[in-house]
């Protein structure tokens, strides 16, 4: 072995180092694209399910309304629309909950945000795919239809001694018609469910298999990065003619003055064989 083949060798084994540092790069990049994706799972369903709720929260202040005609739940009901459609601040953590809170003394839990965004707005910054905010739309406007039979059987109420139009207005609320309504709101909802986790499930299984390959690719060159370091430690070996230790105690040696000792060397050409002549 040459000096230029322990140059090489240390070449190739700097090389393979910085290769080895760029795949650790990219699968630390792999996982932070997994734990990314976990969180957009996290805050879809979260938006989804505000939309679920609202509009099962809709159902219990317009059926409250009807049969204790309190003008606390009209406002309350109002004020779910006008958060829903960006009219109104949103309160603070508004994913947990909050409106059977309210409905108890009519105080919020938590003060309001400084956003006034619609939900739908949301969704759309939340990264949703065509086909899944279609969904959802699909399911805002069927809830937003169904508006429009809560706030009717609402004012129906409003009418001073009319028994019948409290039946018809308990009616509106609770036959199967409107049940079918809730039902037409609920099915975009499933079926976006369905298309969300079908999207980030197949997203997770491709950036898991890119991590795998990254892994074995790793892993290789780690193998070929010992064997380089090995050659290049042979290298350095042959070149001096012994370890480096050997040639540190020689030098010592002939630093005190002693030039009687035999010099051992594994190659005349070497360092140490040429110090020995």
């Amino acid at each position: 072995m040459t000096i230029n083949s322990f140059t090489r060798n240390v070449v190739i084994s700097a090389t393979l180092i910085v290769t080895m540092i760029i795949a650790l790069a990219i699968q630390l990049k792999i996982i932070a694209h997994v734990a990314a994706s976990d969180e957009q799972r996290y805050v879809s369903y979260l938006l989804a399910d505000e939309l679920r709720q609202s509009s099962d929260d809709l159902t219990r202040l317009a059926r409250t309304y009807v049969m204790t005609r309190d003008a606390e739940y009209e406002r309350q009901y109002l004020k779910i629309l006008a958060i829903r459609n960006g009219e109104a601040a949103r309160p603070k953590d508004y994913q947990r909950i909050y409106w059977d809170f309210v409905a108890v003394d009519g105080k919020a839990p938590r003060e309001d945000s400084a956003d006034r965004i619609g939900l739908i707005e949301l969704m759309r910054r939340n990264g949703f795919t065509d086909a899944e905010l279609a969904k959802l739309e699909e399911a805002k406007r069927a809830s937003d239809a169904l508006v429009k039979t809560e706030t009717e059987a609402m004012t129906l109420v409003k009418q001073e001694n009319a028994a019948d139009a409290y039946e018809r207005a308990a009616k509106m609320m609770h036959d199967k018609t409107y049940h079918q309504n809730k039902a037409i709101i609920m099915k975009p909802v499933d079926e976006f469910y369905v298309l969300m986790g079908n999207r980030l499930d197949a997203e997770r299984a491709t950036a898991n298999g890119r991590k795998i390959i990254i892994q074995i690719v790793t892993g290789l060159i780690l193998i070929a990065l010992g064997f380089f370091l090995w050659r290049t430690y042979r290298s350095l070996v042959h070149i001096i003619g012994g370890t480096v230790g050997d040639m540190t105690h020689s030098l010592s040696k002939m630093a005190a003055g002693d030039f009687s000792s035999q010099i051992e060397a594994k190659s005349p050409q070497s360092l140490l064989g040429q110090l020995n002549e």
